[in-house]
């Protein structure tokens, strides 16, 4: 109907709509998780927006989700590079603004990156297993946490987390390595936002993403979400640390200073704070 719509010259509310309504049954059709899932998240805290914004989150038990758009790798989520190659190999006008609509998509998705240590080991592992912090892959904290400077929030994601609105859906997806396709095939949406190269597998990333009807702003805030525990980076600044410490006291929160392995110096083990 949207394209048919494009081919009448009606390229403005109708098409897109039509759009928004498809690729909102399209997340509602996705299984819900139905277990708790304990997930990480690595980030830095130099610049005074991204500082402010997760502070906020912990305070508020919240969790940002930003819009695909910034992300920096332009392969990622790889609808972006999709569309892009289609526009430009296409010579017809019709299938060029069609594309661009889809790529409009990315407009109302946000998405939150996160990892799960046991996410390869999951049919493996008891309900009771809790994966640690010691299980994430050590780059972690050097690529997303500006060098060990940052933090790490650990979160637990409830079934109730998962959300069907009138307006809004949002679905926890596990980051799938294995699968292959050529920029030139088809590709389905929701392949599109979870699909990554092999060389990122030491991730293990999952994504929480949300598919609002509504305009959403770059950085979307959902409450909610339980935070159970953060870890500061083995060179987070002093003033940084003492903040959230004061922060945390009388919260339900852990805290843990992370630090290398006396055992393995190539290694990191965190360490419990008292509050």
């Amino acid at each position: 109907m949207a394209l048919e719509n494009v081919m009448d010259g009606n390229i403005g509310a109708s098409a897109l709509g039509q759009l928004d309504n498809l690729y909102y049954e399209v997340f509602r059709l996705i299984h819900r998780c139905e277990d708790e899932r304990h997930l990480f998240r690595f980030s830095g805290i130099s610049s005074d927006n991204s500082w402010n914004g997760f502070v906020s989150d912990i305070e508020n038990s919240a969790i940002t989700l930003s819009s695909p758009c910034s992300f920096n790798d332009p392969m990622d989520p790889l609808i972006r590079a999709w569309v892009r190659q289609r526009q430009i190999h296409y010579d017809n006008k019709v299938d060029k603004i069609m594309y661009q609509l889809v790529g409009k998509a990315l407009e109302k998705t946000r998405i939150c990156c996160m990892v799960d240590p046991i996410k390869n080991k999951r049919k493996r592992c008891s309900k009771k297993d809790i994966p640690t912090i010691e299980g994430c892959n050590p780059l972690m904290w050097a690529h997303y946490a500006n060098s060990h400077k940052g933090i790490c929030v650990q979160y637990k994601i409830a079934p109730s987390n998962i959300l069907d609105t009138d307006e809004m859906v949002v679905r926890l997806l596990d980051v799938n390595y294995d699968k292959t396709l050529p920029l030139d095939g088809d590709i389905s949406f929701i392949d599109s936002l979870i699909i990554k190269g092999d060389c990122w597998r030491y991730e293990k990333e999952s994504r929480l993403i949300m598919y609002s009807k509504r305009k959403t702003k770059e950085f979307c805030q959902l409450k909610g979400y339980e935070v159970e525990a953060v870890y500061m980076g083995c060179e987070i600044d002093p003033k940084k640390r003492g903040y959230i410490k004061d922060m945390l006291r009388g919260s339900n929160v852990k805290l843990y200073q992370m630090a290398f392995s006396s055992k393995d110096i190539t290694k990191l083990e965190s360490h419990r704070i008292d509050l």
